[in-house]
């Protein structure tokens, strides 16, 4: 967890159903044990100096991390649609794109607007390696299906949770580089 801070206030958020300031701060010895790391937040391209700062430096740190999933939602990819937009120049500027790391977006989309932005930006979904969409039901599952050609994404099955509770296989802890 990178950040608390959202565009969106979706009902069916996970970061409602916890207090920031109860999560632990990942060790050291943690982040040295994982090949996997999934940013979320709030959104964690809102701040694209910190967050892409943040990759290089783990980058540098702990080669043990081959996948770096960015976990957000679709309205935040609206943004990220015109390359005119400063925001956007950024991302595409400043990213380490050509990293050891396979970086991917995880999109969980809430809400139509949602999956209006990800139709939009599936053209842009090539420069990032590996991709998946949580999907919460099976007009879920067909919305992504209509969208992506099989093998383009990962379509991965989610259950809502009423409390939050993080997969028994990982870590779930917050970054201390910027909390908003």
């Amino acid at each position: 967890m990178v950040n608390n801070t959202c565009t969106n206030d979706c009902p069916l958020c996970c970061n409602k159903q916890y207090d920031v300031d109860d999560i632990p701060v990942v060790t050291v010895k943690e982040l040295q044990s994982i090949d996997t790391i999934c940013f979320t937040g709030g959104q964690p391209l809102l701040d694209l100096e910190n967050f892409s700062t943040l990759c290089t430096c783990l980058e540098r740190n702990f080669k043990n991390i081959k996948n770096g999933y960015v976990y957000m939602n679709g309205a935040e990819l609206f943004s990220l649609l015109n390359p005119d937009i400063p925001r956007t120049k950024k991302l595409f500027e400043r990213f380490p794109w050509n990293s050891n790391v396979n970086y991917g977006l995880t999109m969980s989309p809430k809400c139509r607007r949602d999956w209006i932005a990800i139709r939009e930006f599936k053209p842009f979904l090539d420069a990032w390696k590996s991709n998946r969409i949580y999907c919460f039901s099976d007009k879920d599952i067909a919305n992504a299906e209509s969208i992506f050609r099989p093998g383009e994404i990962e379509i991965v099955r989610r259950e809502w949770q009423t409390n939050f509770v993080p997969a028994p296989n990982t870590f779930f802890r917050r970054l201390p580089i910027w909390i908003a």
